[in-house]
């Protein structure tokens, strides 16, 4: 057991770094073939099966929860809507806005900044003061400033000007630009603000959820959280289902672990996991299947170590 747990330490530690830039959640690696079946011989009735790919489907129904989020994000658009007309965009803060947006996608961050500089928030209606804060938070997110950053986004936020996706947008970027500082404490209640708005569910979202309460040494939460993570991705991330194993592995919950080992032979075969999925067999006292995971490992080039095979 001990072993096994030795086996799961680096796992973790590089599951709970697999936190995405903000605004970047990449996209899902693709699944891996299904391990190749070994000819019949003496033990072959010991051998598990190949763990087969699972099918994960996205619930196409609202449920009441988020019907109910829409409908209150609805009357907050046109509560924003009435703001915006009220206060629209003038022609020299428009102006200046333009030509910030431009430096900013040309990468002359320094040039957006002394643009951005001639606008005093004192003297910005709402709705020009929240796309003025906006703006300076990408700059110094460009600039490698993530906490001038954060300062900027909620800012933005807080003048209720901007429309509610659009404001639930920000919310996540501070949340991964938290995450990105460590500010695991503030994660967790950014991440809860952005659960209050969100009417589609984030599997990201859940995933950094879990790492923060990783983090802040609550693992049943963590582990709550991983566990949605994975259910609701199509194609979960390497690093997520790491996370899931390690915090089962944790707790002692072997029989859960397992079939997130067989998930990760399946998408990432890598030599760590068909030995870690053989521990966790050892671990139930099933030597038989142990012996077996670990000679279809062997038979895909996996294990090549004569100790390793036992």
């Amino acid at each position: 057991m001990s072993l096994l747990r030795m086996a799961m330490a680096g796992a973790l530690f590089a599951a709970l770094w697999c936190v995405p830039a903000a605004g970047e959640e990449g996209d899902a690696p693709s699944g891996a073939e299904a391990a190749a079946s070994t000819e019949a011989d003496a033990s072959a009735e010991a051998k598990p099966e190949p763990p087969k790919k699972k099918k994960r489907k996205r619930k196409a129904r609202l449920t009441a929860e988020q019907r109910e989020k829409l409908t209150r994000n609805m009357a907050l658009n046109d509560e924003r809507k009435k703001l915006q007309r009220k206060y629209p965009l003038r022609s020299r803060t428009g102006r200046l806005h333009l030509a910030a947006t431009a430096a900013l996608d040309e990468e002359r961050t320094e040039d957006a900044v002394d643009i951005l500089s001639k606008l005093t928030i004192a003297r910005l209606n709402p709705f020009e003061a929240a796309r003025t804060y906006q703006l300076r938070a990408f700059a110094a997110y460009a600039n490698g400033d993530p906490a001038a950053a954060v300062e900027n986004f909620q800012n933005a936020i807080a003048q209720e000007a901007l429309l509610v996706d659009e404001e639930i947008g920000l919310r996540f970027n501070v949340s991964q630009l938290m995450a990105g500082q460590q500010r695991w404490a503030e994660v967790i209640d950014s991440l809860h603000t952005w659960f209050e708005y969100a009417v589609e569910e984030k599997p990201i979202a859940h995933y950094l959820l879990a790492v923060a309460y990783y983090q802040t040494e609550q693992p049943d939460k963590a582990l709550e959280e991983a566990k949605i993570a994975v259910d609701l991705a199509e194609e979960p991330k390497e690093g997520w289902l790491t996370l899931l194993a390690a915090l089962y592995v944790s707790k002692e919950m072997f029989d859960e672990a397992i079939p997130v080992f067989e998930e990760l032979v399946l998408r990432y075969p890598k030599k760590q996991y068909w030995v870690q999925l053989s521990l966790l067999w050892g671990a139930r006292e099933n030597y038989k299947h142990a012996l077996a995971v670990q000679q279809l490992a062997y038979e895909q080039g996996l294990l090549d170590e004569g100790d390793e095979l036992e």
